[in-house]
């Protein structure tokens, strides 16, 4: 059985959506509120504000997103392949999505500029990096919390790029990309592990 969306769900959707095929500034309550089909009261009951809104949406599609990827990593027993496909999954996220990595520059920079708390940014940063702190130190690879801030920035990076030049998606060969990820953080602490030194 399919589960009902709520309207605050059905609004999130609808302003993600809209959000990310546009942008921020470009996109207004009135635009949300017609595709959504609710009141200008209906979406005030559950947001403040667009910022709230479109802060809120963000975080939504952000966790939505990594549900399934999360999910699936639980079922893998051995480090080195949790986080192979820990970094595959962050690559094919950073590179598919422009749109969305876009528009959390966008809120990012407006939260900045509003001088709104910056919590919710940093849990989500926090939360990344000791994933990956851990599955380094599963790994038994040197310096796993420094590994896992410089592994992030990294696929940060990439996300920028892909948001500011969608075009270089049909240049990058993702798997050469994921590929070298592994090898410069994992690799090489795999095959000196397994030949025991």
């Amino acid at each position: 059985m399919v589960k009902k969306r709520t309207t605050k769900e059905r609004i999130l959707n609808t302003a993600f959506e809209l959000f990310t095929s546009s942008s921020y500034n470009k996109i207004s309550i009135d635009d949300i509120i017609k595709k959504a089909g609710v009141s200008k009261g209906g979406l005030f009951h559950h947001f403040n504000s667009k910022y709230d809104l479109a802060r809120e949406a963000l975080f939504y599609a952000v966790k939505n997103l990594w549900d399934e990827p999360m999910a699936d990593l639980e079922s893998i027993k051995s480090p080195y392949k949790k986080l192979k496909k820990l970094i595959n999954y962050s690559v094919d996220i950073a590179i598919k999505n422009p749109k969305m990595i876009k528009f959390f520059i966008d809120i990012h920079e407006e939260t900045l500029k509003k001088g709104e708390d910056a919590e919710p940014w940093l849990e989500f940063f926090i939360q990344y990096i000791e994933t990956l702190r851990k599955m380094f130190d599963d790994c038994k690879i040197p310096n796993p919390q420094i590994k896992a801030m410089i592994l992030l920035v990294s696929l940060d990076a990439v996300g920028f790029e892909a948001a500011h030049f969608p075009e270089l998606e049909d240049t990058m060969d993702r798997e050469q990309l994921k590929h070298e990820f592994y090898e410069i953080f994992v690799g090489n602490y795999a095959k000196l592990l397994q030949r025991g030194d």
